[in-house]
Protein backbone atom coordinates (compact mmCIF):
# COMPACT_ATOMS: atom_id res chain seq x y z
CA UNK A 1 0.00 0.00 0.00
CA UNK A 2 1.47 3.14 -1.22
CA UNK A 3 2.30 5.70 1.88
CA UNK A 4 3.74 8.61 -0.25
CA UNK A 5 5.06 9.79 -3.37
CA UNK A 6 9.00 10.78 -1.38
CA UNK A 7 10.96 8.11 -3.14
CA UNK A 8 8.52 7.98 -6.66
CA UNK A 9 11.06 7.43 -9.44
CA UNK A 10 13.88 6.34 -7.27
CA UNK A 11 15.69 3.28 -7.36
CA UNK A 12 16.46 1.10 -4.14
CA UNK A 13 18.88 -1.65 -3.25
CA UNK A 14 18.03 -3.77 -0.18
CA UNK A 15 21.03 -6.42 0.54
CA UNK A 16 20.25 -9.01 2.60
CA UNK A 17 16.57 -8.55 2.05
CA UNK A 18 15.07 -11.68 2.25
CA UNK A 19 14.12 -11.58 5.82
CA UNK A 20 13.68 -9.60 9.08
CA UNK A 21 15.17 -5.84 8.43
CA UNK A 22 16.01 -6.21 5.12
CA UNK A 23 12.72 -7.44 4.32
CA UNK A 24 10.94 -4.65 6.14
CA UNK A 25 12.99 -2.24 4.96
CA UNK A 26 12.33 -2.98 1.22
CA UNK A 27 8.87 -3.07 1.95
CA UNK A 28 9.01 0.31 3.62
CA UNK A 29 10.84 1.91 0.41
CA UNK A 30 8.44 0.32 -1.99
CA UNK A 31 5.26 1.95 0.18
CA UNK A 32 6.91 5.89 -0.56
CA UNK A 33 7.32 5.24 -4.18
CA UNK A 34 11.00 3.63 -4.68
CA UNK A 35 11.60 0.50 -6.91
CA UNK A 36 13.20 -2.13 -5.02
CA UNK A 37 15.78 -4.87 -6.10
CA UNK A 38 15.57 -7.34 -2.92
CA UNK A 39 18.90 -9.12 -2.67
CA UNK A 40 19.07 -12.82 -1.37
CA UNK A 41 22.36 -15.17 -1.63
CA UNK A 42 20.09 -18.28 -0.32
CA UNK A 43 16.81 -17.53 0.74
CA UNK A 44 15.20 -17.58 -3.04
CA UNK A 45 11.53 -18.18 -1.88
CA UNK A 46 11.87 -15.80 0.85
CA UNK A 47 12.85 -13.22 -1.43
CA UNK A 48 10.29 -14.27 -3.81
CA UNK A 49 7.66 -13.96 -1.06
CA UNK A 50 8.44 -10.67 -0.36
CA UNK A 51 8.56 -9.60 -3.97
CA UNK A 52 5.24 -10.89 -3.89
CA UNK A 53 3.93 -8.84 -0.76
CA UNK A 54 5.60 -5.62 -2.62
CA UNK A 55 3.87 -6.42 -5.23
CA UNK A 56 0.31 -7.39 -4.37
CA UNK A 57 0.49 -4.37 -2.50
CA UNK A 58 0.95 -2.09 -5.37
CA UNK A 59 4.99 -1.06 -5.52
CA UNK A 60 7.83 -2.92 -8.05
CA UNK A 61 10.60 -5.22 -7.29
CA UNK A 62 12.85 -8.16 -8.14
CA UNK A 63 14.90 -10.45 -6.11
CA UNK A 64 18.41 -10.46 -7.28
CA UNK A 65 20.57 -13.60 -6.28
CA UNK A 66 24.46 -12.49 -5.15
CA UNK A 67 26.68 -13.14 -3.06
CA UNK A 68 27.55 -9.44 -1.54
CA UNK A 69 31.04 -10.40 -0.82
CA UNK A 70 31.92 -11.56 -4.54
CA UNK A 71 32.71 -8.30 -7.01
CA UNK A 72 31.63 -9.97 -10.02
CA UNK A 73 28.56 -10.96 -8.02
CA UNK A 74 27.41 -7.70 -7.26
CA UNK A 75 28.47 -6.04 -10.57
CA UNK A 76 26.14 -8.19 -12.33
CA UNK A 77 23.45 -7.76 -9.62
CA UNK A 78 23.60 -4.02 -9.59
CA UNK A 79 23.74 -4.01 -13.80
CA UNK A 80 20.99 -5.88 -14.00
CA UNK A 81 19.04 -3.35 -11.89
CA UNK A 82 20.63 -0.39 -14.41
CA UNK A 83 19.52 -2.36 -17.07
CA UNK A 84 15.92 -2.42 -15.42
CA UNK A 85 15.20 0.42 -13.79
CA UNK A 86 18.63 2.87 -15.17
CA UNK A 87 20.55 2.42 -11.98
CA UNK A 88 20.71 2.34 -7.92
CA UNK A 89 19.79 6.28 -5.97
CA UNK A 90 19.31 4.16 -2.61
CA UNK A 91 21.90 1.44 -1.54
CA UNK A 92 20.86 -0.48 2.02
CA UNK A 93 23.26 -2.50 2.86
CA UNK A 94 21.75 -5.04 5.13
CA UNK A 95 23.48 -8.48 4.21
CA UNK A 96 25.00 -10.33 6.87
CA UNK A 97 28.18 -12.35 4.79
CA UNK A 98 29.43 -14.41 7.38
CA UNK A 99 27.44 -15.84 11.10
CA UNK A 100 27.59 -14.72 14.01
CA UNK A 101 29.90 -16.08 15.92
CA UNK A 102 29.98 -16.52 19.57
CA UNK A 103 33.87 -16.85 20.26
CA UNK A 104 36.14 -15.10 22.48
CA UNK A 105 38.87 -13.39 20.85
CA UNK A 106 41.30 -15.99 22.45
CA UNK A 107 39.59 -18.86 21.07
CA UNK A 108 39.36 -17.54 17.68
CA UNK A 109 42.07 -18.36 15.45
CA UNK A 110 43.95 -14.96 13.55
CA UNK A 111 42.54 -16.56 10.19
CA UNK A 112 38.98 -16.90 11.71
CA UNK A 113 38.92 -12.92 12.43
CA UNK A 114 40.69 -11.77 9.61
CA UNK A 115 38.21 -13.77 7.43
CA UNK A 116 34.95 -12.78 9.27
CA UNK A 117 35.99 -9.03 9.57
CA UNK A 118 37.15 -9.31 5.68
CA UNK A 119 33.68 -11.11 4.77
CA UNK A 120 31.80 -7.78 6.82
CA UNK A 121 33.67 -4.87 4.87
CA UNK A 122 34.11 -6.34 1.40
CA UNK A 123 30.67 -6.95 1.38
CA UNK A 124 29.59 -3.08 1.79
CA UNK A 125 32.74 -1.98 0.10
CA UNK A 126 31.93 -4.00 -2.92
CA UNK A 127 28.03 -2.24 -3.32
CA UNK A 128 29.23 1.25 -2.41
CA UNK A 129 31.75 1.03 -4.98
CA UNK A 130 29.79 0.04 -7.51
CA UNK A 131 26.65 1.98 -6.95
CA UNK A 132 28.08 5.09 -6.28
CA UNK A 133 28.69 5.94 -9.64
CA UNK A 134 24.89 5.65 -10.84
CA UNK A 135 24.32 8.18 -7.68
CA UNK A 136 27.21 10.46 -8.93
CA UNK A 137 25.80 10.43 -12.72
CA UNK A 138 22.41 11.62 -11.44
CA UNK A 139 23.67 14.16 -8.48
CA UNK A 140 21.62 12.28 -6.01
CA UNK A 141 22.22 9.18 -3.96
CA UNK A 142 21.60 7.74 -0.40
CA UNK A 143 23.67 5.19 1.38
CA UNK A 144 22.46 3.34 4.03
CA UNK A 145 24.86 0.93 6.06
CA UNK A 146 22.29 -1.15 8.84
CA UNK A 147 25.38 -1.52 11.86
CA UNK A 148 24.60 -2.53 15.42
CA UNK A 149 25.42 -1.37 18.77
CA UNK A 150 27.92 -4.23 18.91
CA UNK A 151 30.43 -1.47 16.82
CA UNK A 152 30.37 1.02 19.67
CA UNK A 153 30.46 -1.48 22.68
CA UNK A 154 32.83 -4.87 23.09
CA UNK A 155 31.51 -7.80 23.59
CA UNK A 156 33.14 -10.83 24.98
CA UNK A 157 32.03 -13.21 22.78
CA UNK A 158 31.15 -11.57 19.47
CA UNK A 159 34.56 -10.22 18.80
CA UNK A 160 34.78 -10.00 15.04
CA UNK A 161 31.30 -9.12 14.92
CA UNK A 162 32.16 -5.98 17.05
CA UNK A 163 35.10 -5.41 15.24
CA UNK A 164 33.19 -5.37 11.30
CA UNK A 165 30.12 -3.18 12.70
CA UNK A 166 33.13 -1.00 14.05
CA UNK A 167 34.87 -0.42 10.27
CA UNK A 168 31.50 -0.14 8.67
CA UNK A 169 31.27 2.81 11.32
CA UNK A 170 34.30 4.37 10.25
CA UNK A 171 33.71 3.75 6.74
CA UNK A 172 30.20 5.46 6.42
CA UNK A 173 31.99 8.60 8.24
CA UNK A 174 34.46 8.41 5.60
CA UNK A 175 32.57 8.02 2.59
CA UNK A 176 30.15 10.31 3.48
CA UNK A 177 32.78 13.12 3.78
Amino acid sequence: MRVSNLLEGKVALVTGASRNIGAATAKLLTQHGAKVGVNYVESKDRADEVVRDITESGGEAIALKADVTDIDQVETMIKTIADKWGGVDILVNNARPMPMSRETYFEMTPDVLEARVAAELRSIDNCCRLAFPYMKEKGWGRIINVTSVAGRRAALDRVAYSIAKAGMESLSKSIAM
